[in-house]
């Protein structure tokens, strides 16, 4: 099983890093409103795809993965005005992000993965780990959505069978009352007007999600190392 980032001591967590294929993952999600779903449903989906995305590569001797605690907090301000949304601001964020990935290199790892499950990160994740690249290290962004194929609608139909196959225990349902989403006009959460296309079967969608993030951790574990992001 993949091992857990706050579980171990620091003298393993450097051994590991001194590995070549050993990835430290950082899944992120946010805390926004996800319909009757629960706030934090972005990092819950990003937590699971971690820890089975890991498994795999662990099953097929390909390389490790030591997760890290999933960061909640993300950047959310279009549903800033639904009660109960943390969002942090853009200087915030980076920092944040900065701060993890900064002191994992630090540490030792080269190659470093933002596992991400909230489309409003990817942007800030991204600008930051082109800042801080530097010789020698593999800094990589992961969307899940991206490498599946998948246009996720947020809190819709797609994001519901995700979340049922990953075996969370949540019912999204629709959001009753209109929500105001800043900047935008007035929307119906959770209602895609064009739903993705899927390529596999539905009821393969989460397991599909889970082996193309596989591939692209093989993908990065198998880099030489230098200045390289994935997206």
């Amino acid at each position: 099983m993949p091992v857990n980032y706050a579980e171990i001591p620091a003298t393993m967590v450097v051994e590991l890093a001194k590995r070549g294929d050993v990835i430290a993952l950082v899944p992120v999600g946010s805390i926004e409103q996800h319909c009757s779903g629960p706030l934090g449903l972005d990092g819950f989906i990003a937590e699971i795809i971690a820890r089975e995305s890991c498994r795999l590569l662990e099953e097929r001797r390909i390389g490790e993965c030591i997760i890290l605690p999933t960061l909640f907090y993300g950047y959310s301000p279009e549903w800033s005005s639904i009660k109960g949304t943390i969002s942090l601001d853009v200087e915030s964020y980076a920092r944040i992000i900065e701060a993890i990935v900064g002191n994992l290199m630090d540490t030792g790892f080269k190659r470093i993965v933002v596992l991400n499950g909230h489309g409003g990160n990817s942007s800030i994740i991204e600008a930051v780990l082109r800042s801080i690249a530097r010789e020698g290290y593999i800094l990589a962004l992961v969307n899940y959505w991206d490498v599946a194929g998948l246009r996720l609608d947020h809190a819709g139909r797609i994001e519901e069978m995700v979340v049922e196959q990953l075996g969370l225990n949540y019912k999204l349902g629709d959001c009753i009352d209109r929500v105001e989403y800043i900047g935008k006009p007035r929307i119906i959460a959770g209602k895609a007007s064009k739903p993705s296309k899927l390529e596999v079967g539905e009821e393969q969608l989460a397991s599909n999600i889970i082996e193309r993030v596989a591939e692209a951790l093989e993908r990065i574990i198998k880099l030489e190392l230098g200045e390289r992001i994935l997206i």
